[in-house]
C-alpha cells in the first residue's frame, strides 16, 4: 500500500505494485475457483530495501505472521493491524499530511535521520 503513495522517485516502483494488484484481481476472476490468490499490500516493513524509521514500521516476521493468518480468508490484505490503523488514519487529505509530517518529525528527531517536509 505504501507503494501507491505518490513520492518523489517512486513512479516505477508504485506502477509495478499497481500492476501486481490488477494482475492478481484478474487471476482471481479467471482462476479464483481453483486457487486461493491473495494480494498483500503492506505499508512500511523493515527489510534490506527499507530500513523503516517511522512508528508504523514493522518487522518482516511480524508482517509475515499476519499474512499467513489471513490465507484463505482474504483476497486483498494490508495484514498487520498497525498498518490497518495507519491506512485508516491516511483516509483523508488532512490526515495524510499530518501523518507525513509526523513521520518526518519521527525520522529527524527520534531516529536521527533528516527529511524535508516539503514535497
Amino acid at each position: 500500500m505504501t507503494s501507491f503513495d505518490q513520492k518523489k522517485n517512486s513512479m516505477i516502483y508504485g506502477a509495478t505494485k499497481a500492476f501486481n494488484q490488477s494482475f492478481a484481481r484478474g487471476m482471481r476472476a479467471e482462476y479464483g475457483k481453483m486457487f486461493d490468490i491473495m494480494t498483500v499490500m503492506p505499508r512500511s516493513v523493515k527489510t534490506q530495501m527499507n530500513e523503516g524509521g517511522t512508528p508504523f514500521t514493522i518487522s518482516a516476521d511480524a508482517h509475515a505472521r499476519k499474512v499467513v493468518d489471513q490465507i484463505g480468508w482474504e483476497h486483498e490484505t494490508i495484514a498487520h493491524p498497525l498498518h490497518e490503523f495507519q491506512t485508516w488514519l491516511m483516509g483523508t487529505p488532512i490526515t495524510h499530511e499530518i501523518v507525513r509530517k509526523f513521520n518526518s518529525f519521527w525520522k529527524s528527531n527520534v531516529t536521527g535521520k533528516k527529511e524535508k517536509l516539503g514535497k
